[in-house]
């Protein structure tokens, strides 16, 4: 757009690809374009080596170039264009650089077997007559594409939410299944105590009893030493 033309064009795809392949010697910017140090400079720093390119940390790298000096970023949609052309009529193309036609578009040189099917393929292309830009039109895609945005990352976290309460359900079950683990297994002990407890008064009840059985014999059938 700077100079008028692709920086790699030629007559045909192929040279044009060999031209880009390569571009350390084929890009060359015509001094007769006049480019500013800043334009000149901008086009170097974006046709070059990837890892040189101007805007691989950020787009806030290239928004900061001096070629864009003064651009208001943040309102640059509501800002008014520094060239309004003045259209006569809503096909003017007068702002474009006029080329001659060439095949298939000169009448004379298409076979008469032809001329029906290329005159019907010449009218599809008026498709784009009229075609003007409507920033209303525009604002409401940008909208659009906006709320789709939003409805993805409100999706997605929801869904992450959705996967945190899961792991926290989870965790809960696990948890409480522990937790039911640790008081039946205190039950158990607590029961086994009980039991042992038991057993050790038995054992001692049991053994006082044996121990002082003699005695208790005299006690019971009161003997004396003259018996």
């Amino acid at each position: 757009m700077l100079v008028g033309y692709p920086p790699f064009f030629a007559e045909n795809p192929s040279a044009t690809c060999k031209k880009v392949l390569d571009w350390r010697n084929s890009f060359v910017i015509p001094k007769e374009a006049r480019l500013s140090r800043e334009a000149t400079d901008l086009l170097k720093r974006l046709i070059c080596d990837h890892n040189q390119r101007l805007g691989i940390n950020g787009v806030e790298e290239l928004k900061a170039h001096p070629f864009f000096r003064g651009v208001n970023w943040d309102n640059i949609r509501d800002t008014v264009a520094p060239n309004i052309p003045q259209l006569k009529h809503p096909e003017d193309t007068s702002g474009f650089d006029e080329f001659p036609e060439i095949d298939p578009w000169n009448e004379d040189e298409i076979p008469a077997n032809k001329s029906r099917k290329h005159k019907k393929n010449r009218v599809n292309d008026v498709h784009f007559i009229g075609y003007t830009y409507k920033r209303s039109l525009e604002n409401q895609k940008i909208q659009s594409i906006a709320n789709l945005f939003e409805e993805i990352d409100n999706t997605r976290e929801q869904a992450l939410i959705d996967q945190k309460l899961q792991e926290d359900l989870r965790s809960g079950e696990r948890m409480r299944k522990k937790t039911s683990e640790q008081n039946d297994s205190q039950k158990v002990m607590k029961k086994k105590n009980s039991q042992s407890t038991k057993n050790n008064n038995f054992i001692e009840s049991t053994s006082n009893y044996i121990k002082n059985k003699p005695q208790n014999l005299l006690e019971e059938h009161k003997m004396t030493p003259e018996d």
